[in-house]
């Protein structure tokens, strides 16, 4: 649905007094003033945010057991619509308070199951992606069911690349991984009236230009909500954040090394970052680790890769695509929890000032050689008390990692996921969508290739 909720019943009545459809088996029919309406629109609202008491601009949702008021209940339907031959067509766009199911599943069912106690609400949340071996146990054999705190419906969740369980899903998570067969047509005809999109992607759009549908066959925004690491995003799924409470308690360690740099992805995606580390082992020492070098830290053991890393001075914290905002655990883990100064690029300049705690890293973008980058580095190396000024911020504050994967998409999430779908509805106007009504315009244009760094062809 794309207008708020009661708006648009009041465009449609202007004379001041709202029609609203009652549950069908009591054939009656209630009228609400503009003011009544309103409130109950509140109050509705209040369901799922029993604790603000207020619209809120946050991308947190509360759970709760406030009840809502019966002039609230009452605007709510009786007959139970699902996805059936056998209701009619008539049937399954009966409307309640103005909503129908082929318009808005969730908040249809949503309503419905605060009518009537005994409605066993189950919202489908597919998540739209092939697993990965390790994550079979995450629900891909069969749809898992959850309760959820506070909310008057469980979810069931799976992983599916199957248009047959994407029919009968109420929401659909639109997943990075194995697209060979991402295909645009046959997704948006198998989408179901009513089906809510919500985009999760912690990758940048050099990873995933898939996510934009080709503008033969989609213009606008297809996804109903967004779980991105970029800023405004209805769920915020950066990486890591810096916060301004209890000092820090990270421990430098013996550095005994000057440079170092961990790669997996040795093939270049949105710049030739292995040919520019190349190029810097010509001036200074550094050591590459992971299969783009000739050193070995084991995943398998943390404890003893955080105690190499620990003795390096500087990590090379270089993102594989120069997009917006995309700063990945290169940065905040590697480098800020085993105690180095991270040496950036990727992002721009401002992005990194914007989320890093302050005076924390160094940006290749304010150097205009290779000369004068390595000099600066060198009287780093040599200056103990300048080099620990990069660490002045510990004494402000701590970071923190963001949500990953398994937590983002586990069952409390996913019911807040939910309840978040609902709150966008009623108040459109905290919503990424009314904000970002052309996706392609929001994802592809916020990577910038630069062609040349530090001297360096890239």
């Amino acid at each position: 649905m794309t207008g708020h909720l009661f708006s648009k019943m009041g465009r449609k009545y202007q004379g001041g007094f709202f029609s609203v459809l009652v549950p069908l088996a009591l054939m009656s029919l209630i009228v609400f003033n503009a003011h009544e309406f309103k409130r109950a629109g509140r109050n509705i609202y209040l369901y799922i945010h029993p604790r603000s008491r207020s619209a809120v601009n946050s991308n947190t949702v509360y759970g709760g057991n406030y009840q809502p008021p019966v002039h609230v209940k009452r605007l709510l339907a009786k007959e139970e619509i699902t996805v059936s031959s056998n209701y009619t067509p008539q049937d399954m766009n009966t409307a309640i308070n103005g909503v129908t199911y082929h318009e808005n599943r969730v908040l249809y069912k949503f309503y419905k199951a605060t009518q009537e106690p005994s409605y066993d609400c189950v919202i489908r949340i597919l998540k739209y992606r092939r697993p990965k071996a390790e994550e079979v146990y995450m629900n891909n054999k069969k749809w898992m069911r959850t309760k959820c705190e506070g909310m008057p419906c469980s979810v069931e969740t799976r992983y599916s690349l199957n248009l047959e369980d994407f029919l009968y899903a109420d929401i659909v998570v639109i997943m990075p991984g194995p697209f060979a067969k991402f295909e645009w047509r046959s997704l948006l005809k198998a989408r179901p009236p009513g089906q809510l999109w919500a985009l999760y992607s912690r990758e940048s759009p050099v990873h995933e230009p898939q996510f934009t549908p080709p503008s033969a066959l989609f213009t606008g925004n297809p996804y109903n909500l967004s779980m991105t690491y970029r800023s405004g995003s209805d769920i915020d799924l950066s990486y890591g954040h810096f916060v301004r409470n209890i000092p820090s308690n990270v421990k430098g360690g013996t550095k005994s090394r000057l440079m170092m740099w961990m790669a997996s992805r040795c093939e270049p995606l949105g710049w030739e970052r292995t040919k520019f580390v190349h190029a810097l082992q010509k001036h200074l020492q550094v050591d590459i680790y992971g299969k783009c070098g000739t050193f070995e830290c084991p995943k398998d053991d943390w404890d003893s890769c955080l105690a190499v890393m620990q003795k390096y001075k500087f990590y090379l914290s270089f993102e594989n695509s120069e997009c917006a905002e995309y700063i990945t655990e290169k940065f905040w883990s590697n480098a800020f929890a085993t105690g180095m100064v991270p040496i950036v690029y990727g992002a721009r300049k401002e992005d990194y000032v914007r989320t890093a705690p302050p005076n924390s890293f160094i940006h290749l973008n304010d150097f205009a050689t290779m000369e004068e980058f390595v000099g600066y580095i060198n009287l780093l190396d040599r200056n103990e008390t300048l080099y620990n000024k990069y660490f002045e911020w510990r004494k402000l504050g701590r970071t923190y990692m963001g949500t990953g994967f398994r937590t983002a998409l586990g069952p409390p999430n996913l019911c807040n996921l939910t309840k978040k779908l609902v709150e966008i509805t009623l108040y459109p106007e905290n919503s990424w969508r009314g904000r970002v009504p052309d996706f392609a315009k929001w994802w592809n244009p916020t990577c910038k290739h630069q062609t040349e760094l530090l001297g360096v062809s890239i």
